[in-house]
């Protein structure tokens, strides 16, 4: 190879070379090498070499064998080679020896915590994980890596947990059963408002649950008729809205200038000087409704409630607790 032509053609620089290193440090290469070649078990190789590990280097072996066994240095350096890679392979197996010992200690700890949490979980109030999480401190990425690593391990405290789970899922289904038959109930009839009757909207629909319609409408697909699934597919058809509006947008909601009653003329044209300006605090005034409702904010929501706000059709607060499920 490479290595060994240019080792043939530049035998006295290397010579030169390794002769440049100082006497402490070629006297000290040269008894560990020596003591290598001289060794008959990997156990003698490891033994020399864990007290000089710094100068079992390959980039000194040609150096040294061309120096002290110039007639057949490769043999000599393949010998070292064949010695330093079993030395090289006793410290990968201490290293993966090291490195389980680290896992296992850190697998120890994890467990303990895992059945802090879960079995505290168990006898807490707590139906919802990101609630308890969020009380707790932990993030529920965590928590369900603590509920996978007690599943492997097969703990009875893992069967708690899910004995806890199975049983609010179950009653999450039921709520979610009821609350899907009253909401379809509402749409497909007229609803009565503060004694007028009108057709169900969204408002009404998060005055009755703080349940996402998504979540419902999902629910409602998987385990209710077609008939159903097209009576609220079209009932939240009609809204837009998908995300809820943040900071910013309440600000440029409220900052902005808003018209109500503008009537239009026969060619659907505005009739200037029809309507009037929203006032700054029936703004605050909707948002204030919506937030004592605990409704979410979408621009859907907030139309609504300005406009039946604006025709005295809106629903009184309500202090009674919503049908809220708590997914765990």
């Amino acid at each position: 190879n490479k290595r060994r032509k240019y080792a043939k053609e530049h035998m006295e620089e290397i010579e030169s070379n390794f002769s440049s290193l100082t006497d402490k440090k070629i006297e000290t290469v040269s008894s560990l090498y020596e003591k290598v070649l001289n060794a008959e078990t990997n156990e003698e190789v490891i033994e020399i070499a864990n007290h000089s590990i710094q100068l079992l280097n390959p980039g000194l072996f040609y150096d040294y064998a061309i120096t002290h066994y110039k007639d057949h240095y490769e043999e000599v350096v393949d010998n070292l080679r064949k010695k330093a890679d079993a030395f090289n392979e006793y410290k990968l197996e201490l290293r993966k020896k090291a490195m389980k010992k680290a896992y296992d200690y850190k697998k120890v700890q994890d467990i303990g915590y895992a059945k802090d949490y879960l079995s505290d979980f168990v006898d807490s109030d707590y139906e919802n994980i990101g609630d308890y999480c969020n009380k707790n401190k932990i993030t529920v990425n965590r928590f369900k890596k603590y509920v996978n690593l007690l599943k492997e391990e097969n703990d009875p405290i893992y069967y708690q947990y899910k004995d806890k789970i199975d049983e609010i899922q179950k009653r999450n289904f039921f709520t979610y059963l009821d609350i899907s038959n009253e909401i379809l109930n509402k749409i497909q009839s007229s609803i009565i408002v503060n004694g007028e009757v009108k057709e169900f909207d969204l408002l009404d629909y998060y005055m009755i649950t703080s349940i996402p319609h998504d979540k419902l409408f999902k629910f409602i697909k998987a385990n209710m008729g077609v008939d159903q699934v097209k009576l609220f597919g079209n009932f939240i058809g009609h809204y837009t809205s998908s995300t809820l509006l943040n900071e910013r947008n309440v600000k440029i909601l409220l900052d902005s200038k808003e018209v109500f009653g503008i009537q239009m003329d026969e060619d659907g044209k505005m009739i200037p000087n029809t309507g009037r300006e929203i006032t700054l605090e029936e703004k605050y005034y909707v948002l204030d409704y919506i937030k004592k409702n605990h409704i979410p904010l979408y621009d859907d929501i907030y139309r609504i409630t300005l406009l039946r706000y604006l025709n005295h059709t809106l629903e009184e607060e309500k202090d009674d607790e919503k049908k809220l499920v708590r997914e765990s």
